[in-house]
Order: structure tokens, then sequence, then C-alpha cells
């Protein structure tokens, strides 16, 4: 079999005629991971699961990307998210949602009606007791026992499992504020992602202009507001895209993400990141800007062309 770098895989190998599998290791919390599966988006392909017909399982619903290997017991009514890796000799038990982005490892015991978040890890032989939340990027360690509800981006060891003063350092980045928001995926737009946030200082609150990505992996700019002395407090979600792609073969066709705001006169200038997609390259980056004439609620681009690029 080639070898083909990823980077010129479509060349070889067109979107259209051609699926994707790529069951990456679990490194930095199953980031990784994701990166690659939303990159493999970006560049048109389907993605497929491999299911091995030594698993049972009960006409589960299960997404794409997804690796489950021999002797896991899946559950009837149970759902597995997309990007899951699933090792040899799991039960997960009845009426569960495993989100997306989540690793098993060996002998793991899910009981029913759990719910398992997006970016979890859990160890070898850990068990998981009835109607538990694993809460999102949580780490289980090796042969804990989970017996409440966890808090987000911990680890969690023992029998019966605590919380460890000591987080993995794939976690270090939320550990001094915790999460401050993430996005639901109630719309196609924002299935995922709340990331290189750009803060504007307002009167009495913070607005904060984040990047988001829509079911093919292509980013969008959105905002929330949150309050100035807890910004884990939020008091207002935008709920549409800030801007729309470019025309195909413009700068930013295919994603946009914010860089930075500054205040005009009465206007505000949101300066963004546009991404395209090359044929030698994976893809280009530029710098537009978007003007707002409503203190930073809407936008509208300056002309179709970059400012810069990169």
């Amino acid at each position: 079999m080639p070898v083909i770098a990823f980077e010129n895989i479509e060349s070889r190998y067109p979107a259209g005629e051609y699926k994707f599998f790529a069951p990456m290791s679990p490194q930095r919390m199953n980031r990784l991971r994701e990166e690659i599966y939303f990159a493999i988006k970006a560049k048109g392909y389907e993605l497929i699961s491999y299911i091995s017909s030594k698993a049972t399982m009960f006409e589960n619903r299960i997404g794409d990307n997804c690796f489950i290997l021999e002797d896991n017991t899946i559950q009837p009514f149970t759902s597995i998210g997309n990007n899951v890796v699933i090792w040899s000799g799991n039960h997960i038990g009845h009426h569960c949602v495993i989100k997306d982005h989540v690793m098993f490892t060996s002998h793991v015991v899910l009981s029913g009606h759990c719910t398992v978040e997006s970016y979890c890890t859990l160890g070898v032989n850990s068990t998981i007791r009835d109607g538990i939340t694993i809460a999102e990027g949580t780490f289980v360690a090796m042969a804990a026992s989970i017996i409440k509800n966890t808090e987000s981006w911990g680890l969690y060891k023992g029998n019966p499992a605590v919380k460890s003063e000591n987080q993995p350092k794939s976690c270090n980045y939320v550990a001094e504020k915790g999460i401050i928001f993430n996005v639901d995926g109630q719309f196609e737009w924002n299935k995922s992602h709340a990331q290189v946030p750009v803060v504007d200082v307002l009167s009495d609150s913070l607005r904060i202009y984040y990047a988001t990505r829509n079911s093919q992996g292509k980013s969008n700019i959105s905002f929330i507001e949150v309050e100035k002395e807890d910004p884990r407090k939020v008091i207002f979600e935008n709920n549409i895209p800030l801007l729309n792609f470019g025309d195909i073969g413009t700068f930013d066709d295919s994603g946009i993400m914010p860089a930075s705001i500054i205040n005009v006169g009465e206007k505000k200038y949101l300066y963004y990141i546009g991404w395209t997609t090359r044929q030698t390259v994976p893809y280009q980056n530029a710098v537009g800007l978007s003007i707002s004439d409503d203190d930073g609620k809407t936008f509208y681009k300056h002309s179709g062309r970059a400012c810069y690029f990169c």
C-alpha cells in the first residue's frame, strides 16, 4: 500500500471516490484526533467507522470515524458519537450517551443511563455506576470507581474515585478558571469548538468573539458576553454567525476566525483570519477586515479582498 502525504491525499484519492478512516491515539485528551478528524472533513471526505464482527451490538446509533474492537458489549438504546475509540472488552450499559472524541481503553464498565461528554478518557478496569454524567474532558484513571458526577477537565482516581489536585498536562489550560463557555451544537454552524477568543472590554461586561466550527469543520465567528468580575457567568450568547464565507476561490471561502478588534471613531474594526484550501499545501491564510456600525453586534466585510496574506 503506498504512503501518501496527508497534505496531498486528495490529488491521489479524490474525496468523491474514496472514504476516510483515521483511528488516532488519545493524545492531548483526544484533541489531536479531533484536529485530524476535522482536517479530513475540511477536505470533503466522508468518514467511515470500523466495528468488529466480534462486538455485541443492538442496532445502536454509531457516529463516523469510530473504532470499536472485539468483545465489546454495547447494550440497547445506547448511542455513540463521532470519532470515538472503544478498545477491546468493554461493557457499555443500556440508555447511555457517549459524545464525540471519547476514548475507552479496555475492560471499562459503564453502567446504564450514563452520559460521557466529549474529550473524556476512561482507563483500564475503571467502573462507573448507573446514572452518572462524566463531564467534558474528564480523565478516569486505571481501576477508578466513579460513584458521583465528575467536574469538567478533572483527573479522577481511587476507589471510590476522588478528583486529583494534579491534573494531566493536557488539561492545564483550563485549570485556573475552568471552561467558561462551550458550544452545544444546537445549530449547524456551531457543532464544535469555542477557540481563539478575542476580548472587547465594554463598560459593564466583556464581549468575547470566538471561532466555532460547522459539521464540515469550517470555522466561523460568533460571540458571547460575560460578567467582568466572573467571566464564567454568561449573560448573552449570540445565536448567528457574524460573517458569511467568501465566494469560491476567495481567501476566506473555507473558514473565518477572529484575530483582533479595535475602536475606530464610532465604529469597531474586527480583523479576522480567512482560510482557503490549496492543492500543493493543505490551506492558506490571509487577514481580512470587517466593520461594525452598531457597537460590535453585527459586522460586514470591508471588501472581498485580503488585507495581508500570511
